[in-house]
C-alpha cells in the first residue's frame, strides 16, 4: 500500500471593506469573523501540532485585520455597538434591527435564550424595524448591541475566557460596563490573530501562502480575452484597457505583504478564485513563487480528458489528479497542485449534516481508500477550500468536527498531513503540464466576472478610470503621495468581490452596497488627484432585480416521482414558473419553447422539481439533450439530466452520479434529489434556473433571464409559512 500525502489548504478571504485611503469600513465581517473563525482556525491548529496544515492569507485581509488590531479601524456597526444604548437616535435603531440578526439563526442564536427571545420579538418578515422598534425597551437595545457581537466569539473564546463567560452566562440585562469589557476583550482577540499565524509558520506546522494582494481574477487583467477559451462568444468590453502590469503589481505586493507580516517571503500563490491562465505561472515564478494551486476542473480542461467518479465520488483513474505537474516549460521549477473538488466540498457543503465523528470518519475513510487503490505508488491529495464561511452551520462552530478529523489523520497509517512546500520538496513533480487553460475553480471559467452586462459595464468604468490615472501619472517617478493613493485605489477596484455580485448569479441584500464601493473607488482616484468623477460614476451599475414570473412554495410536498399526473394536492403547493407569463426575451426564438411550466418545492430533506412541456415530456425532449438545473446560490452546482426520452432518467451532480436522487419521465418530468447531497443548508438562499441544451448549445432557458429562488427549509418551515 503507497502512502497519501494530504495537503489542508484553508483559504482566509474578505473583501475589502474600507471606503478608501481615510475611509471607514462599510460592513463588519473582517471583525466578526476575526474573532471567531480567523482566531479559532489558528487555534485549533495550535492544538494538534502533529497535523501540518497550509493557510492562504489574502493581503488585503491582513492590511483590514492590522487595522483593527491597533484600534485605527471606524466602522458604523462597531460605533453604534459601542454607542450608549440610551442615546441611539431612531436610525441607530432601526439600523441595529436589520442588521444585528446577521448570524446563523439555528447554531448562533437559538441556542441563545436571551438573544432567540430578540429575534423572537423582532418578527422578521412580518414587520419592519420601524414597527419592531416600539417593542424594544433601552435594556433590549443593550443586550442585542452585546449580542450581536458576543454570539459571534469562537465558542472555546466562551468557555475559557473568564469575561466572555460570564456574559453568556448573564444572558440578558447586560450594563455598559459589560459592553465595554467584551469590545475590550474583541479588540484583544483580533490583535492575537496574526502573530497566532506567524507562530504556526516558525513551529513549522504551518506553511502561510498567499493571493494577489486586491484578490482580482490574474487572467482578466493579463489578457481579458482569455475568458473566451472557455466562453467562446462571451461579448467583451466595448473600452478596455492595459492592466497588465497592474496584474505585476498586485502579485509583488503581495510578496511585500507577506514579508512585512511574516518575515519570510511567500513559497506559494492561490490565484484569486483558483483563477488561472497561461500568463498567470510565468508572472508567478518571477516573483519568487514555487507553486501555485487551482481545480481540478481545469487540469480536465488543460489535459482534454475526464475525471470520471462513481456514486460516492471516487475517481476511477486517481492518479491523474492526485499529484504535482510542473508548470509550462516558460515558468521555470514552478509547480501546480490541483485540489479535489469532492472531497473540499464535503467539508464545505455536506458534512456539517453528519454526526462530527462520523463525518471525520468518512472522510479518512476515502483517504485510506485511496492508499489502498493507488498500490505501492504515493498519492499527493489537496483539499482546499475556505477556511471561514462553513463553521457557522456546523456544531459548536466545527471544533468537534475539526478535532475528530486531526485526530484520525494524525494517527491513521499511510495519511499524512504535510504542507505544499514539505510535499513538493520531498516529492518533486515529474509530469509535465502541456498546456495551462484559461479558467477559475468555478465552472473552470470566468463567467461569474465578466459573463454579464453588469460585469463588462464595471470592466469599462474600470478601464475608463485607468487610462485616466495614467495619463496623469505620465511616466512620473517617484510617485506624489496624492498618486500613490490613487493608484491603490484603483488596485482595490480590480478585486474579484465587486464583480462576484454583478449579474444574476448571485444576489444578497448587500447588492447595492457592493455597487456602491465599486463606484466610490473609482470616484477616488478622480477626487484624489483634484478632479471631479464622471457623473457616470454615479448611475448604479446594478440594475434593478428581475422580476421573474413565479410563485414560492408554500407548504412540504410529498410527490411521488413517477412522471405522471398524480392527485390535484401533489404539486399544489409547490411554487410555479409559467412561461406565458415570462415577457423576458420573447421574441429572440423562432421555434417554440418546450418547457412550459416548472414546479419546485421540498420537503425537510429533499428538493423537488417537475416540468410540463406543452404536449408528453417524453416526446418533446431531444435524444441527446440534457436538463441542467443550475444552482449559483448557495453554490455554483449542476444538478444534470439526461437521457431525457428514457421513464427513469439519469441524474449526476457536478459530473457524479446522484446517489439519492430519483428522476422520471413521461407525460411530465420529476425528480427528487436530497438537499445533503447538493450541500444546502437549511435557510440558506438557493437560486437556480434550467437549461435544455443540444450538444454543447443551450436551445431553452427558464427562466428566460434571472433566476427562481426559495430557502432551503427547516422543520419548523410549515409553522412559519403558517405564522406568517
Amino acid at each position: 500500500m503507497g502512502n497519501v500525502y494530504v495537503a489542508l489548504l484553508w483559504h482566509h478571504h474578505q473583501p475589502y471593506y474600507r471606503e478608501g485611503p481615510e475611509g471607514r469600513y462599510a460592513m463588519p465581517w473582517v471583525r466578526l469573523h476575526a474573532i471567531k473563525d480567523y482566531y479559532g482556525m489558528a487555534w485549533l491548529a495550535q492544538q494538534h501540532p502533529q497535523v501540518h496544515l497550509t493557510f492562504n492569507l489574502v493581503p488585503s485581509l491582513l492590511a483590514q485585520l492590522d487595522d483593527y488590531a491597533r484600534g485605527t479601524a471606524r466602522e458604523t456597526r462597531l460605533e453604534l455597538t459601542a454607542k450608549p444604548a440610551q442615546d441611539l437616535t431612531e436610525k441607530d435603531v432601526h439600523t441595529l434591527l436589520d442588521e444585528c440578526f446577521s448570524a446563523n439563526w439555528d447554531r448562533m442564536i437559538r441556542p441563545r435564550p436571551g438573544y432567540h427571545e430578540l429575534l423572537r420579538k423582532r418578527r422578521f418578515g412580518r414587520r419592519t424595524a420601524a414597527q419592531a422598534a416600539e417593542d424594544f425597551s433601552t435594556q433590549d437595545l443593550l443586550d442585542l448591541q452585546v449580542w450581536s457581537t458576543l454570539a459571534w466569539f469562537f465558542p472555546q473564546l466562551l468557555r475559557d475566557d473568564p469575561v466572555l463567560r460570564d456574559l453568556v452566562a448573564k444572558d440578558h440585562g447586560f450594563t455598559e460596563e459589560d459592553k465595554a469589557a467584551m469590545m475590550a476583550r474583541e479588540r484583544e482577540v483580533i490583535a492575537r490573530v496574526l502573530p497566532m499565524y506567524r507562530e504556526l509558520q516558525e513551529s513549522g506546522s504551518a506553511e502561510l501562502s498567499v493571493s494577489p494582494f486586491y484578490h482580482p481574477i490574474l487572467p482578466l487583467l493579463c489578457r481579458m480575452d482569455r475568458a473566451r477559451e472557455a466562453l467562446p462568444h462571451l461579448p467583451m468590453p466595448r473600452h478596455v484597457a492595459d492592466f497588465t502590469e497592474d496584474a505585476r503589481v498586485q502579485v509583488a505586493r503581495a510578496v511585500e505583504a507577506y514579508q512585512a507580516s511574516f518575515g519570510r517571503a511567500p513559497r506559494g500563490l492561490w490565484p484569486s478564485e483558483g483563477s488561472v491562465s497561461p500568463e498567470v505561472p510565468p508572472l508567478a515564478a518571477a516573483a519568487g513563487f514555487r507553486w501555485i494551486a487551482t481545480d481540478e476542473g481545469i487540469l480536465c480542461r488543460s489535459l482534454g480528458r475526464t475525471l470520471c467518479r462513481d456514486g460516492r465520488g471516487r475517481l476511477q483513474e486517481p492518479d491523474t489528479l492526485y499529484q504535482a505537474y510542473r508548470a509550462p516549460a516558460d515558468s521555470g521549477e514552478l509547480a501546480i497542485i490541483f485540489r479535489d473538488r469532492v472531497l473540499s466540498d464535503l467539508i464545505g457543503f455536506q458534512y456539517y449534516n453528519q454526526p462530527p465523528g462520523d463525518a471525520a470518519a468518512d472522510l479518512v475513510g476515502r483517504l485510506s481508500e485511496i492508499a489502498a487503490g493507488s498500490g505501492a505508488r504515493d498519492a499527493f491529495v489537496a483539499i482546499i477550500l475556505d477556511g471561514e464561511n462553513a463553521w457557522e452551520h456546523y456544531e459548536d462552530s466545527g471544533i468537534p468536527f475539526l478535532h475528530a478529523l486531526y485526530d484520525l489523520l494524525a494517527r491513521t497509517p499511510h495519511i499524512h498531513t504535510v504542507t505544499v512546500s514539505e510535499h513538493l520538496e520531498s516529492h518533486p513533480p515529474q509530469a509535465v503540464l502541456p498546456r495551462l487553460f484559461s479558467g477559475s475553480w468555478i465552472n473552470s471559467d470566468f463567467g461569474i466576472w465578466i459573463g454579464h452586462q453588469e460585469d463588462r459595464r464595471g470592466w469599462e468604468l474600470l478601464a475608463q478610470t485607468r487610462q485616466f490615472l495614467a495619463a496623469r501619472t505620465d511616466g512620473a517617478r517617484p510617485l506624489s503621495p496624492e498618486l500613490s493613493k490613487a493608484w491603490e485605489e484603483l488596485y482595490v477596484a480590480e478585486g474579484s468581490d465587486w464583480f462576484w455580485w454583478y449579474g444574476d448569479d448571485h444576489s444578497s441584500p448587500q447588492d447595492a452596497e457592493f455597487d456602491r464601493l465599486f463606484r466610490l473607488h473609482l470616484q477616488n482616484v478622480y477626487r484624489l488627484v483634484g478632479e471631479s468623477p464622471p457623473e457616470v460614476l454615479d448611475e448604479p451599475i446594478a440594475r434593478a432585480a428581475i422580476r421573474v414570473p413565479y410563485s414560492q412554495p408554500t407548504a412540504f410536498l410529498q410527490p411521488e416521482i413517477d412522471g405522471r399526473q398524480g392527485t390535484f394536492f401533489e404539486w399544489t403547493a409547490a411554487g410555479i414558473y409559467r412561461r406565458e407569463l415570462d415577457p423576458a426575451g420573447a421574441m429572440e426564438k423562432a421555434t417554440p419553447d418546450r418547457i412550459h411550466r416548472v414546479y419546485f418545492g421540498f420537503s425537510e430533506s429533499e428538493f423537488f422539481l417537475r416540468i410540463d412541456c406543452q404536449g408528453p415530456f417524453i416526446e418533446q425532449m431531444p435524444a441527446a439533450g440534457r436538463i441542467l438545473v443550475v444552482f449559483t446560490e448557495p453554490r455554483h452546482i449542476h444538478l444534470e439530466v439526461s437521457d431525457l426520452q428514457s421513464p427513469h432518467p439519469r441524474l449526476r451532480i457536478d459530473g457524479r452520479e446522484c446517489r439519492g436522487g430519483r428522476a422520471a419521465a413521461g407525460p411530465l418530468f420529476e425528480l427528487a434529489c436530497p438537499f445533503q447531497e447538493l450541500g444546502f443548508r437549511p435557510r440558506e438562499a438557493c437560486r437556480f434556473h434550467l437549461r435544455l441544451t443540444e450538444g454543447e448549445a443551450v436551445v431553452e432557458r427558464a427562466p428566460r433571464v434571472g433566476a427562481m429562488t426559495f430557502d432551503v427549509p427547516t422543520r419548523d418551515f410549515e409553522y412559519e409559512m403558517w405564522q406568517v
